[in-house]
């Protein structure tokens, strides 16, 4: 099973390349069959306020998987430390 260090520069890369292909998907969307936003024309009608509480619930998201990302990689290091320091003190003390 990966660990959250391995997956960490495989989901850099994907963003990283979702980053440069999306100007040319916009691009080529221009350059194809765009037809511009016209009010009332298909008959339905999406309200701004939508727009802004599926933006801000799309940023909280992302907040809230930073911040438990963090946090397991935070509760990774103490292990880690506690575990060093353990073996250190076993071992008869520090060589400093």
């Amino acid at each position: 099973m990966p660990t959250p260090r391995s997956r960490a520069p495989r989901l850099v890369v994907r963003l990283l390349a979702l980053a440069l292909l999306l100007p040319a998907g916009i691009a080529s969307a221009a350059e194809g069959d765009y037809q511009p936003y016209q009010p009332g024309a298909s008959g339905e009608a999406v309200s701004a306020p939508l727009f802004v509480v599926i933006a801000y619930s799309a940023i909280w998201l992302v907040l809230v998987g930073f911040v438990v990302m963090v946090w397991r990689r935070q509760r990774e290091v103490q292990r880690e430390l506690e575990r060093l320091a353990h073996e250190l003190a076993r071992s008869g003390g520090s060589k400093a």
